[in-house]
């Protein structure tokens, strides 16, 4: 046996009980229970059952939200509430101050193993149908962010994890993910910022006066809308946009120095600009192409 063969059996051997205590825990504790070992706590080995809470909250138009790793969902309900499933001891901090709701997740290690329920760690947000606009600061460091039927104005930040927007209104939402998607449908916000350093970007049924849209690593698309100005971008991906209207009421700025470029269904050269109406559409890739239709 050669010296690669032996350390690869010698690996295979020191993996194996650890698979074996993984199927252990992953039966034992499969229903309520989780099982999680945390390196940066101090605790080591954490067995823990599966908590699940809420509190009624006060009329707010303030809310900021920081979670280490959770899921974030902010969406329309009944009155003021919050609704989380997570480890015991892992519950959110909640603050309520002159119309302004504070919600933080208490400090987590760096989780190596996990077994158990994997449905913790969620924080589900409502707010009534008739609230006003709620100004939004949302931090996620890991886990998804969504905003469900609700009125809007902020930042939503993910470093690792998508971000999802359905049937929202606003002035203003900045979106931010590092490493994930951004999704949204019928959205009807003023002023648009979304940002994707490792994901697509995919927005149905946008109505707004701006739309920026920033892909560093990932396909841009846009659908079904209707905005004023449109600004899209991807490093590497291509670029859709798709709008409602009429194609004089826009000028143009089209660049895609690898790929074509196609407007209304005829190819162009890849530097495109043509003046026309008040109405802007900037489009531009370095590894992609760009597909442009208005009607």
């Amino acid at each position: 046996m050669n010296k690669t063969a032996k350390t690869i059996l010698i690996i295979a051997i020191c993996m194996l009980p650890i698979g074996v205590i993984a199927t252990v825990l992953g039966i034992s504790f499969g229903g309520r229970t989780g099982w999680r070992y945390e390196y940066g706590t101090g605790k080591g080995v954490v067995t823990s059952e599966a908590f699940s809470g809420s509190q009624k909250l006060d009329e707010f138009d303030s809310l900021d939200v920081e979670v280490r790793s959770a899921e974030v969902v902010i969406m329309r309900g009944d009155s003021f509430g919050i609704e989380y499933s997570t480890y015991k001891g892992k519950e959110p901090v909640i603050t309520q101050e002159n119309g302004k709701v504070t919600v933080k997740q208490p400090p987590t290690g760096f989780v190596m193993f996990e077994f158990g329920s994997h449905d913790l760690n969620t924080f589900t947000i409502t707010v009534p149908e008739n609230s006003s606009e709620i100004s939004l600061n949302v931090r996620s460091s890991s886990g998804d962010v969504t905003l469900d039927r609700i009125k809007v104005s902020g930042d939503v930040v993910s470093s690792s994890g998508d971000i999802m927007f359905n049937d929202i209104e606003g002035k203003e939402i900045n979106a931010t993910s590092s490493s994930g998607d951004i999704n949204g449908d019928k959205v009807k916000v003023a002023k648009t910022r979304f940002e994707s350093s490792s994901g697509d970007i995919s927005m149905l049924r946008v109505y707004a006066d701006d739309l920026l849209a920033v892909s560093s690593s990932g396909d841009t698309g846009v659908y079904n809308s209707a905005i004023t100005n449109v600004d899209c971008e991807a490093s590497s991906g291509d670029v859709d946009i798709e709008l409602n209207g009429k194609a004089d009421d826009y000028s143009y700025d089209l660049k895609a120095s690898s790929g074509d470029i196609v407007v209304n269904g005829v190819e162009v050269e890849k530097n495109y600009k043509e003046d026309g109406g008040n109405n802007s559409i900037i489009a531009k890739t370095s590894s992609g192409d760009v597909n442009v239709s208005i009607k």
